[in-house]
């Protein structure tokens, strides 16, 4: 036989569409995914009337031009290629509507009885609504840990109430989204319902009043999510995709991401269904806003996973349709990466709107990776490099390797800045025992202590007048940790949890590898874990 030249079979290479072809074959994709509930009717032989079809179609209008001639499958087949062939300029006039007129809003009044909001807090909540008058979907909110993100969660829900933007008109599924990591789920449940007065709602106590479901991202992988979405197969460049679609046709107005690293692999199971959200929403004319909220952007610098979630926003849902997407929360431009390429193009796109880490305490700050920091002056600059040098030079002694300088950074420079404060703490303390007053004193490296106290006692005041708050430096008593046997017993259960975790959510590993254990439980493991490291250094020594 002779052989079969296979060149002539092979796809021509084509070029990448531009952002128009882009937007229109993105637009044509969410139109058919919308007319798809039609396909099982036609099938069964249901559809006999044009009302029989609109009954389907709720939010869709049916032109005359098709309801005047009779009902057959030829003519619901015009009516769909109509739908899918003018959905780009039905997106491009429902954009320009509402870009030409923004939804008037009041200033920012929010008050709960028992809550004060701080400064920062305050201002996260402005910029974040400022957002949302702007006509943008959504604002990332890159806060430090312990800077109150839940309570400025909670006061944007506030606001959205006080504005009428959110009811309880919803049978389904409340109008508001929170979603969270699953060990912090129920502390944030309890946070909003006791200080703001919203009742809650999650996925093992559901309530059809409630204001708000509370959720976390794991559950978004689960069958308990399953049956809210369903498999479609479009075709997007000739290829064909798998996409989830949101079968609820209820309004949708605010979904909150706490700790939104988590949605690290756009093709988990968990961010495909949180853009499935986004794709009806869309494709039903209404608008989605989105508070995505997490410290780790504000301490690692890992921007480049943001800007790929982004992407995928940007793809799905392109950035003029999507009311001039998200607010970018980058620090600085790198200008020496993939990241600086990455910002200019996605701020071209979305628009110089920042929502920064507001009122940062910390002395230096955070740039670049390449100029990672910016500091006050010269003599604070050899500090810091000085216990920069300290600390890897302390790993080193033990045996360790640094792995991610990068990562340890914040705590080295957070210590030192402490520090060259231990002076401004001694005044602040001597000054209250002049005045009469108690003395207290919360720090949280043990250095700092020390040298505050030395400063003290130079001035002639005594320890017994000092209350200290010392955290990271408690003492683990044995009967407070887990024998050597319970805690074999706990190791061998958690094997057998996560294996059938894994067959569960079709092999996705769980955010907390203790997840089947209680709050308290989990608290014992740690502290019996770092109880154990201390015998053993205790023995090395």
């Amino acid at each position: 036989m002779g052989t079969v030249d296979l060149t002539a079979l092979r796809r021509p290479a084509q070029p990448p569409p531009a952002n128009t072809e882009r937007a229109r074959l993105s637009a044509e994709a969410a139109a058919r995914a919308e007319l798809s509930v039609l396909t099982l009717p036609t099938m069964l032989g249901k559809l006999t009337t044009w009302d029989a079809v609109q009954g389907y179609l709720p939010k869709i209008k049916i032109p005359s031009i098709f309801t005047d001639e009779h009902c057959c499958k030829s003519a619901i087949d015009n009516f769909k290629h109509w739908y899918v062939s003018t959905a780009y300029d039905r997106m491009q006039t429902q954009t320009k509507a509402i870009t030409a007129a923004p939804i008037e809003v009041k200033k920012l009044d929010v008050k709960v009885a028992g809550v004060t909001f701080k400064p920062q807090q305050r201002k996260a909540i402005d910029g974040i609504i400022a957002a949302y008058q702007a006509g943008r979907g959504g604002a990332w909110l890159p806060l430090g840990t312990g800077r109150g993100k839940t309570f400025v969660a909670g006061g944007i829900i506030q606001w959205f109430k006080q504005q009428g933007l959110i009811n309880n008109d919803n049978f389904i599924l409340p109008q508001v989204f929170f979603f969270t990591k699953k060990s912090v789920a129920e502390a944030t449940t309890e946070k909003l319902s006791q200080f703001f007065n919203l009742k809650c709602a999650t996925e093992k106590r559901p309530s059809v009043d409630a204001d708000i479901l509370v959720s976390h991202y794991q559950a978004l992988g689960t069958k308990r999510w399953a049956h809210y979405f369903r498999q479609d197969r479009i075709e997007v460049f000739g290829q064909g995709v798998e996409v989830d679609v949101w079968v609820p046709r209820e309004k949708i107005v605010l979904i909150i991401c706490d700790e939104c690293h988590e949605l690290k692999k756009q093709k988990s199971k968990r961010t495909r269904r949180l853009m499935g959200v986004f794709r009806a929403a869309r494709a039903a004319g209404r608008r989605v806003f989105i508070v995505a909220m997490s410290a780790t952007n504000a301490t690692t610098l890992d921007d480049t996973r943001w800007f790929n979630f982004a992407a995928k926003l940007t793809d799905d849902n392109d950035a003029t349709a999507f009311l001039q997407n998200f607010v970018s929360p980058t620090r600085g431009a790198n200008t020496g990466s993939k990241i600086k390429a990455q910002m200019d193009r996605y701020i071209k796109a979305l628009g110089p709107m920042y929502v920064r880490p507001p009122n940062d305490p910390l002395p230096y700050k955070i740039v670049t990776t390449c100029e990672l920091i910016k500091f006050p002056s010269e003599d604070a600059e050899q500090f810091y490099r000085r216990a920069e040098q300290d600390y890897i030079e302390s790993i080193e002694v033990v045996g360790g390797v640094v792995k991610n300088l990068d990562m340890a950074k914040f705590t080295i420079f957070r210590s030192a800045a402490e520090y060259l404060k231990a002076e401004w703490y001694a005044k602040r303390a001597y000054a209250d025992v002049q005045a009469g007053r108690s003395v207290i004193i919360a720090v949280e490296f043990k250095r700092t202590l020390l040298k505050v106290l030395a400063i003290l006692g130079s001035m002639g005041v005594p320890r017994e007048k000092i209350s200290i708050i010392k955290g990271n430096d408690q003492i683990i008593q044995q009967h407070e940790v887990y024998t050597d046997m319970e805690f074999a017993a706990l190791l061998s259960r958690q094997d057998r949890e996560l294996t059938q975790y894994r067959e569960d959510n079709e092999g996705e590993e769980p955010d907390d590898p203790w997840f089947f254990l209680s709050r308290k439980e989990k608290a014992k493991v740690k502290k019996t874990r770092k109880y154990n490291q201390d015998m053993v250094r205790a023995g090395e020594t």
